[in-house]
């Protein structure tokens, strides 16, 4: 098992119950390495960028990132799909079932445009 290197901004005073729920669920599945969490957004992949800053590789259409990337609203209890990529079949729903399943009943997952 590879181990999931996790990044957390400095701008983060705390991790959300809710969004440590999903960053666990995310950290069991076998292709996603990275995962870096900002106070609005959470990001998973395979691949990151390059340079000084290491962002996970979430861009749809990408070739060969296996990744996502959410828009965190506590405020709504809101979830937002914002992009989602998958140069495997079969990546992308296993990655939705993740976030899915660390969602309370009062939480909605959101997609706004879905690209596929």
């Amino acid at each position: 098992m590879t181990k999931v290197k996790i990044t957390v901004s400095k701008k983060v005073k705390e991790i959300h119950p809710v969004v440590k729920d999903i960053v666990e669920n995310l950290t069991e599945l076998e292709f996603i390495h990275f995962i870096r969490v900002s106070p609005e957004y959470l990001q998973a992949s395979n691949e990151v960028t390059e340079g000084r800053i290491k962002i996970p590789v979430t861009k749809p259409e990408h070739p060969t990132a296996i990744g996502v990337c959410l828009i965190i609203d506590i405020a709504y209890n809101d979830i937002q799909f914002y992009e989602i990529t998958s140069a495997i079949k079969g990546c992308g729903g296993k990655m939705v079932d993740a976030v899915l399943k660390a969602l309370p009943k009062d939480w909605n997952g959101v997609v706004v445009m879905d690209w596929s």
